[in-house]
């Protein structure tokens, strides 16, 4: 059975491992990461120092999770695995997919993205971009726009506040 714990680290959420993701792990670890994302946790490190042994069936929840997390701009990262983990991700072709981290601190180097915050019941989105590159500002707005494309216009508008400048303040795009 897993042993699971919660934690914070900044804006990233910690969820420490220990105990092996076999069949009966892969049910207790699916729990913690829906919850995660319940709880507007979208930065998420697996903390697997405690982790031996995890089955093919527990890289499939990874990879699915990996892909919710990232379809709300966030990110399920991996923190410490052993050397049966990485070869068994390497050998599903899975580890490519994963930012896997030796320690905590390697978060403060990895690149700050751009993070959406938007009002309750409002219909404007509010890009701070932190860190993050004037490209990367760039691509969150076509991605904005490429959805309301996809939308069909129904239900969203698209329209800025005139150009967008990029600098210490937030940059506003009414959608």
């Amino acid at each position: 059975m897993l042993d699971i714990k919660h934690d914070d680290y900044g804006r990233v959420h910690i969820i420490r491992i220990s105990g092996d993701i076999d069949e009966e792990g892969v049910r207790h670890l699916r729990m913690p990461l829906v919850g995660a994302l319940l709880e507007n946790w979208f930065d998420v490190v697996l903390d697997f120092t405690g982790v031996k042994f995890i089955s093919y069936m527990g890289v499939g929840v990874l990879v699915e999770r990996l892909r919710q997390f990232r379809s709300y701009d966030g990110d399920l990262k991996i923190l410490n695995p052993n050397n049966y983990v990485r070869r068994l991700m390497r050998m599903t072709g899975v580890a490519e997919m994963f930012v896997t981290l030796d320690d905590l601190s390697d978060l403060e180097t990895l690149e700050e993205k751009p993070h959406i915050y938007s009002a309750a019941g409002s219909l404007e989105v509010w890009v701070d971009p932190g860190d993050a590159e004037p490209e990367q500002i760039a691509e969150l707005l076509t991605a904005l726009s490429d959805l309301q494309r996809a939308c069909g216009g129904v239900g969203l508008e698209f329209g800025g506040y005139g150009p967008l400048l990029i600098d210490d303040e937030q940059s506003r795009v009414a959608v």
